[in-house]
């Protein structure tokens, strides 16, 4: 089975003892595309601190109730790694932007706060995705701009198995799975990606549909073929 992630943001958190929170994003290896955390609005105080919860935590859904269960007591989500601990690549462009300007976010003519050149080089080999921030990338095929991104499905182990693109076509618009192998490219700076499969494939491939979070068979474009997931 696969899961649409996108369809699970603003869920409520089911723990053990309790509801806590809501979900607010899901971060994951940019390499592996093994879901890292999941990241929750934890309703304890003002302003709501942001926690991560490992995958290994996270149960099932209940479509019906549009929460999510996780195997931990609501203090043990209180108690969680903050935000701050392990942050998405956008998070650590932004936070370098705030120190470099001085606590100032965004650089505004006329102000003499210094502007930043843009350059960043995340350290180390993992740069942790967001699944908010890469909602609405620009998909290329064969150079050629598609589309933009929709949606992430992952299997039921929590590993990122395709993307779904919403293709702007002609006649309309239409959504298809595209395996995540075949991503060759993801610029932050232009917030876009690259495919390595053919604008006609695209389009001839059977239509995925976005008002199925759950579906038990997906047809997934990889390579030059149709493959089936999530059986």
């Amino acid at each position: 089975m696969l899961t649409s992630l996108k369809s699970l943001l603003g869920y409520r958190l089911r723990a053990v003892d309790g509801h806590v929170g809501k979900v607010r994003d899901f971060h994951f290896d940019n390499s592996s595309w093994a879901l890292r955390h999941m990241a929750v609005s934890a309703h304890v105080y003002f302003p709501w601190p942001v926690v991560l919860i490992e995958p290994k935590a996270i149960g099932r859904p209940d479509w019906v109730d549009q929460t999510l269960n996780v195997f931990h007591t609501v203090q043990d989500v209180r108690e969680a790694p903050r935000l701050t601990k392990d942050p998405p690549l956008y998070r650590q462009v932004y936070e370098r932007t705030v120190n470099f300007n001085g606590y100032i976010p965004h650089w505004i003519p006329m102000t003499e706060a210094p502007e930043s050149n843009g350059d960043f080089v995340p350290e180390g080999e993992v740069q942790l995705r967001s699944l908010n921030h890469m909602l609405g990338y620009r998909v290329h095929a064969e150079q050629e701009l598609v589309g933009h991104v929709h949606d992430f499905l992952a299997d039921d182990d929590w590993n990122i198995r395709a993307i779904v693109a919403r293709l702007e076509l002609f006649i309309g618009e239409r959504f298809v799975a595209v395996d995540t192998q075949e991503i060759t490219y993801i610029g932050f700076a232009d917030q876009s990606l690259r495919l390595s499969v053919e604008r006609t494939m695209l389009e001839s491939a059977p239509e995925y549909d976005p008002l199925q979070p759950r579906q038990p068979d997906v047809a997934v474009i990889r390579g030059m073929h149709l493959s089936g997931l999530g059986r």
